[in-house]
C-alpha cells in the first residue's frame, strides 16, 4: 500500500514537472499561426533568443512566448515607439519564491520609467500559465480581441509590434532591457503572414560613420595637433605646416562623418526617436558642438594675435567636451542592434580597451612633454644647422632630440594602431552582423 502511495506521488511529480517544461516551435507558422522570431532562422524556443507565436480563436487569441533571459515581453503601439506600449510580459518569479513558474502580466509603457503590473489581472487576459527553466522563459496565455481597460489596443487593428527581453530584480521587477526592438510597420495579429521586422543596415551605417570619426579619425588628429609638432616642426607641405594637414584633414572629415551619420539615421526612424534614450540626446549634443567646434576653427586668429591663447583654450575644452561625449556615446549605441556581437560583451570591451589604451598613451606622453618638450623646443632649431659646425654640448642635444624624434613615432604608432585596429574590428563586426541578418 505505501508502495503504491509513493509511485502515484512520484508520478504526480513528474505529472507536474512535465507540465512545467514548455517547448514552442515554429510549426505551422504563417498557415495557422503567426511567428515571430529572433533570429530568424531560429526553430525553437530551444534555440531562438525571442520566440513568439499567436494563433485566433474566435473571440481571443493564443499567444506563446520565450526568451533566453527572466523575462520576455510583447507589446502593441500606434506609434514606432515604445513610449505608450501596451504590453504583456512574461517573467520569472523572485528566487524568494523557490519555484520554476513564471508570472504572466499586463504592463503600460510610460516614457522611460519602469513599467509597473496592472493589478488586479485584467479580465481579457486568461488561461495563463509559464515556466522559467535552464535559463529561459516560457509561457502561454489568452489575450481578448477587443481592449478591455487596462489594455488599449485592440487584437484586430492594425499596430507596430514591440519587444523585448531582460532580466528581473531581486524584488521580481523588471530592469532595463537587454534587446528590444520594433516592427517596420504596422500588422494586425489577425494576419497570420510574416511581420516585417527593421533592419539594421541603416543603423549599421549610422554606426560604422560614427565609429570611423570617433574611435579612428578623432584621436588622431587630436593627439597630432597636441603632441606632434616638434616632430612634424619643420615639414610642410602646400606651405602649410605637416601636422596641421593631418589634423586639419582628420577633423574636417570627423565632421563630414558626423553630420551623415546623423542624416542617415534621422531618415531611418522618420525624425526624432524616444526608443532611443540617452543615445539620441547625447548624439544630438555630439552633433551640435562639432558644428560650433568647426564654425570656431575657421575664426583661428594668426599666431601673433593676442586671441590665440583664448581661441586655443576655447578649441580644446570643446574638444575634450565633444570626445568625452562620442566615446560615451559609442557604449550607449552597440546595445541598440538586433542580433549582433556588438550587444555581447565584445563590442564594449573594444571600445574598453580603446579608451584604456588612448588614455595610457595620452598621459605617458603628456608626463614626457612636461618633462623633456621645453628643452627640445629650446634646441630644436639645430636639426637645421650645419652638423659640422656645432658645439660638442650642442651635439648632445642634437642627439637627444634625434631620440626624442624616435620615441614620438613610435608613440604616434601606438595611437594610430589602436585607433585604426578597434574601428577597424567593429565596423568588421557590423557588417558581419548585419550580412548575417539580411541571410535571416
Amino acid at each position: 500500500m505505501g508502495s503504491m502511495i509513493f509511485v502515484a506521488l512520484l508520478l504526480a511529480v513528474v505529472a507536474l514537472r512535465t507540465e512545467c517544461q514548455f517547448t514552442i516551435n515554429k510549426t505551422g507558422c504563417f498557415k495557422t499561426k503567426g511567428c515571430i522570431s529572433f533570429p530568424s532562422s531560429c526553430s525553437s524556443s530551444d534555440d531562438c533568443d525571442y520566440l513568439l507565436t499567436y494563433a485566433s480563436k474566435g473571440d481571443h487569441v493564443v499567444f506563446e512566448l520565450s526568451s533566453k533571459n527572466e523575462y520576455a515581453g510583447f507589446g502593441l503601439n500606434t506609434k514606432k515607439a515604445m513610449d505608450g506600449g501596451d504590453a504583456i510580459v512574461c517573467s520569472k518569479l523572485p528566487l524568494a519564491y523557490n519555484t520554476s513558474r513564471a508570472l504572466v502580466g499586463h504592463y503600460l509603457l510610460h516614457h522611460h520609467n519602469t513599467p509597473s503590473i496592472s493589478k488586479p489581472t485584467p479580465p481579457g487576459l486568461t488561461h495563463m500559465s509559464g515556466a522559467f527553466e535552464n535559463g529561459r522563459i516560457f509561457c502561454r496565455f489568452h489575450h481578448s480581441n477587443k481592449a478591455i481597460p487596462p489594455f488599449k489596443y485592440n487584437l484586430t487593428s492594425k499596430n507596430y509590434f514591440l519587444y523585448s527581453r531582460g532580466y528581473i530584480s531581486s524584488s521580481g521587477g523588471l530592469t532595463h532591457h537587454v534587446w528590444r526592438d520594433i516592427s517596420e510597420g504596422k500588422q494586425s495579429i489577425a494576419s497570420r503572414g510574416p511581420v516585417k521586422e527593421s533592419s539594421d543596415v541603416m543603423k549599421a551605417i549610422h554606426a560604422g560613420l560614427m565609429l570611423l570619426a570617433w574611435i579612428c579619425l578623432a584621436p588622431i588628429g587630436m593627439f597630432t595637433a597636441r603632441n606632434m609638432k616638434l616632430l612634424l616642426a619643420n615639414q610642410s607641405c602646400c606651405l602649410v605646416k605637416q601636422w596641421f594637414q593631418v589634423h586639419r584633414g582628420c577633423m574636417m572629415l570627423v565632421s563630414a562623418l558626423t553630420i551623415g551619420g546623423f542624416v542617415v539615421i534621422f531618415i531611418n526612424v522618420g525624425g526624432w526617436s524616444k526608443a532611443a534614450g540617452w543615445h539620441a540626446i547625447i548624439g544630438t549634443a555630439v552633433l551640435s558642438l562639432t558644428v560650433i567646434q568647426t564654425i570656431v576653427a575657421l575664426f583661428r586668429p594668426s599666431p601673433e594675435d593676442h586671441r590665440r591663447s583664448i581661441f586655443n583654450w576655447i578649441h580644446r575644452c570643446i574638444a575634450c567636451i565633444v570626445f568625452v561625449l562620442a566615446i560615451s556615446n559609442c557604449f550607449l549605441g552597440v546595445n541598440l542592434f538586433n542580433q549582433s556581437p556588438l550587444t555581447s560583451h565584445l563590442g564594449f570591451v573594444l571600445i574598453l580597451s580603446f579608451i584604456v589604451g588612448f588614455a595610457t598613451i595620452a598621459l605617458i606622453y603628456e608626463t614626457y612633454s612636461c618633462c623633456y618638450r621645453p628643452k627640445n623646443e629650446e634646441h630644436s632649431g639645430l636639426l637645421n644647422n650645419d652638423h659640422n659646425n656645432l658645439k660638442e654640448s650642442d651635439h648632445a642635444h642634437l642627439q637627444e632630440i634625434k631620440s626624442n624624434k624616435v620615441f614620438d613615432v613610435v608613440f604616434y604608432l601606438f595611437i594610430v594602431g589602436i585607433a585604426v585596429g578597434v574601428c577597424a574590428t567593429l565596423i568588421s563586426l557590423l557588417v558581419l552582423s548585419t550580412a548575417k541578418q539580411l541571410r535571416g
